[in-house]
């Protein structure tokens, strides 16, 4: 059977579902028999048979009940990749145990591949599932990328669960991982209402992980209180370190320039300790990022290089002294633009890339026409600090549904599925870090419903 199977292979002969279908059932036997289930589970996704659905179905679930003693997934994989090419919602239940069973019980890439095909069935039914795995425990941040490329690609039915989850509390009373993490999700789809509301009703008690998670999420939707919000982290005597850091951090990257700049640098100054030289680095990056705009009364621009240097004296270490160096170039941005849009955009081709990441989310906050196209068409082959920052900017750019549509076909096109990741990049598809392409295909998936909208609008 395995040498028949084979040759219809060769052929991509659809007169051999039947054979396909009875090599499904033969899985068990072991050795040819089980190379020949694989590959006729692949067969009958590539091509198209969508009438053996059921007996996919029924072989993934077999092999969920009696996995193999050498953990050998193959099988598997294969069948929840034909399941996705098939795009047969019947086959959302069985993906949704295969993303709840444990990572401890079965090959952590079958969750992987469960949560990326949900996504890409775009069955709502998976929700629940979804949001659920977002704080997942060991395996967290590398189940929680497909998960929540999973519901941006559900869009914003999904918004009831992951505000569940964001208020969800554990048996301390507090806030735990999901609900950092729905928080983002949040951010992606561009849900401001819930967000306000979370702002407004904050809980008494809180972890950092979650105010700098909700401070970030308000920051991404243009709400000034995720401001107030990081400043009290930031500010608080008794925060760890390593959350002062990532608090400043998030104020450089989101903030208005001119906000914190200037009484960011003497907390470097006066930081010591374990953990002390990131903080002072991270501090010094939000100040050459925010520093105040040209200001022709005052030679701001090189106060704020003094002060760079200034710090920078004062430290021991040498590799604080070597950042602190290099965040001085980003200060090329504001002593030359202030606020001129065709500046910026000149920046935007910087042979630095420091300045390139200044000049992107300011070009992206001024919300002139034609600036979000011109982040976008940057976006390709940059350096991955740029490419936040881009994103940054696009994620804060008022645009109409026109302005939509155009930045749609502009941006290039991350892997919407697993198919991409297990069979090779289709065409027009890119690979990404995973955090910056969860970013990427969330932004491209607001933009599509902003074009939905408008061409329901044009029909009516």
């Amino acid at each position: 059977r395995g040498a028949i199977i084979s040759a219809l292979a060769l052929l991509k002969a659809k007169e051999g579902e039947e054979v396909f279908a009875a090599a499904l059932g033969d899985f068990k036997r072991g050795g040819e028999y089980f190379e020949a289930a694989i590959r006729a589970a692949r067969l009958l996704g590539e091509l198209e048979l969508k009438a053996r659905v059921p007996e996919l179905i029924k072989t993934l679930e077999l092999c969920l009940a009696t996995p193999r003693p050498d953990r050998n997934t193959w099988l598997e994989r294969t069948l929840i990749q034909s399941l996705t090419r098939l795009n047969d919602r019947r086959a959302v239940p069985v993906l949704i145990r295969v993303l709840a069973r444990a990572p401890e019980v079965q090959d952590f890439y079958l969750n992987k591949m469960a949560a990326r095909a949900l996504g890409a069935l775009g069955d709502i039914a998976a929700a629940h599932a979804l949001v659920s795995t977002l704080g997942t425990g060991r395996h967290g941040l590398l189940l929680f990328e497909d998960s929540r490329r999973a519901l941006c690609l559900l869009g914003l039915a999904t918004a009831d669960e992951l505000l569940k989850a964001a208020n969800a509390r554990d048996h301390r009373g507090l806030p735990g991982e999901s609900a950092s993490r729905a928080l983002t999700v949040l951010g992606d789809l561009g849900l401001r209402q819930p967000v306000e509301g979370l702002l407004n009703k904050q809980p008494e008690r809180a972890t950092d992980t979650y105010l700098l998670a909700l401070g970030e999420a308000a920051l991404r939707l243009g709400l000034r209180q995720g401001v107030d919000l990081l400043q009290a982290v930031l500010d608080r005597p008794g925060a760890p370190l390593t959350s002062r850091g990532d608090a400043a951090r998030l104020l450089g990257l989101y903030g208005k320039a001119g906000d914190l700049g200037e009484r960011l640098m003497p907390a470097c100054g006066d930081t010591n300790g374990p953990g002390a030289a990131v903080l002072c680095w991270r501090l010094s990056l939000a100040h050459a990022r925010l520093a105040k705009d040209k200001d022709k009364d005052k030679d701001k621009d090189n106060q704020a290089g003094e002060l760079l240097d200034r710090v920078a004296a004062a430290r021991q270490d040498e590799v604080t002294k070597k950042y602190l160096k290099r965040y001085r170039t980003r200060l090329t941005v504001p002593a030359k633009c202030a606020d001129e849009g065709k500046c910026l955009e000149k920046h935007l081709a910087a042979p630095d890339w420091r300045v390139r990441d200044r000049a992107a989310p300011d070009l992206g906050r001024l919300g002139q026409a034609g600036a979000a196209l011109k982040l976008a068409a940057r976006y390709t082959g940059e350096h991955d600090q740029v490419k936040q920052a881009i994103l940054v900017g696009l994620e804060r750019a008022d645009l109409t549904e026109t302005e939509a549509g155009a930045l749609l076909k502009a941006l290039p096109q991350p892997s919407r599925s697993l198919l991409a990741r297990t069979a090779g990049a289709r065409e027009g598809e890119m690979k990404e870090s995973p955090g910056l392409s969860s970013r990427l295909l969330c932004l491209r998936a607001r933009l599509e419903r902003m074009g939905k909208k408008t061409k329901k609008t044009e029909t009516k």
